[in-house]
């Protein structure tokens, strides 16, 4: 792990620019590719600016976070390492900024505390089905190293509820993010049972009726969550909304995407363009913060 450092400092080269170079292998070819990202460290005119006051620390805290998540993840390529750097910034919040020694800490807490990986169980309930979870690793693209997966099944047809991405440090539970991860099938069978599960369960959307976007779906995932979560002691918890490098790299590629276009499109058509690019952040941003808060307060 002694090249840690080295990769790291060119993260930070080319986060200086908006564009970090990586190579990545698909389909057995290494191929260049480019994560689009721009911060600084310890740089007071800079936008998104990280403090550390220990940088000898943080390579020792960097190193340490490759190591498990190598184990976790059985990565063996120096690729895979440096694509893991550069997404262990892309979940940063603004307090963390300050202190990016005790962030990075975090996140290998995170990976250490699996407690509940592979914790599985159903229930049945009545004129529904039986409501199946389990708690997984998921991708080291997402925002945390492990989620919470449910669904309703009845019949051989299953209804999916949103996966949701957590961390646990001790009895805290740090929850990041409530999304969907697998599709429902849009047979006549499963529109059919999808039906039906909303109807049974619609009581429980009463008492946020008002709030426009919150699905039924997402409630009854992060209520099973954080139940089961209690009745394992973990009885803490912190909702992280706002993930303004992740959302920065959204809107970074929307805008190259446009540039790219730009060279076909009419005046018209790139205005056009750029109201769905904007109707879009503002969704991402209502839902990772504003829907967000909403879900986990009702």
């Amino acid at each position: 792990m002694s090249n840690i450092s080295k990769l790291f400092n060119e993260i930070l080269s080319d986060a200086k620019k908006g564009e970090i170079k990586y190579q990545e292998v698909l389909y057995g070819e290494l191929i260049d590719c480019i994560f689009r990202m721009k911060f600084s460290i310890n740089d007071s005119n800079y936008k998104f600016n990280f403090h550390t006051n220990d940088y000898n620390n943080l390579i020792d805290l960097l190193k340490e976070y490759v190591i498990n998540m190598v184990n976790l993840y059985n990565i063996n390529n120096e690729y895979e390492i440096k694509k893991i750097l550069i997404l262990l910034w892309s979940n940063i919040t603004y307090s963390e900024m300050l202190d990016i020694n005790s962030y990075v800490l975090k996140y290998i807490l995170f990976i250490k505390n699996n407690t509940l990986l592979n914790k599985c169980g159903s229930k049945y309930i009545d004129n529904i089905g039986t409501l199946n979870y389990s708690f997984n690793k998921q991708s080291y693209k997402q925002e945390t190293p492990y989620c919470f997966n449910a669904y309703f099944t009845n019949n051989g047809i299953n209804y999916y509820l949103p996966r949701i991405s957590y961390g646990i440090i001790d009895e805290k539970c740090y929850i990041y993010a409530i999304q969907n991860k697998e599709k429902n099938n849009n047979t006549f069978e499963q529109l059919q049972y999808k039906e039906l599960v909303r109807k049974k369960l619609n009581i429980l959307n009463k008492g946020i009726k008002e709030y426009r976007n919150v699905d039924i779906s997402s409630l009854i995932s992060i209520i099973l969550f954080i139940s089961i979560l209690k009745e394992n002691n973990i009885t803490k918890f912190e909702i992280v909304t706002n993930l303004p490098i992740r959302i920065q790299n959204r809107y970074l590629v929307n805008n190259y995407k446009l540039e790219r276009k730009s060279s076909y499109l009419s005046i018209k058509q790139i205005e056009e363009e750029k109201d769905k690019i904007k109707e879009e952040e503002t969704r991402i941003y209502y839902n990772t913060t504003i829907r967000f808060k909403i879900v986990l307060k009702s």
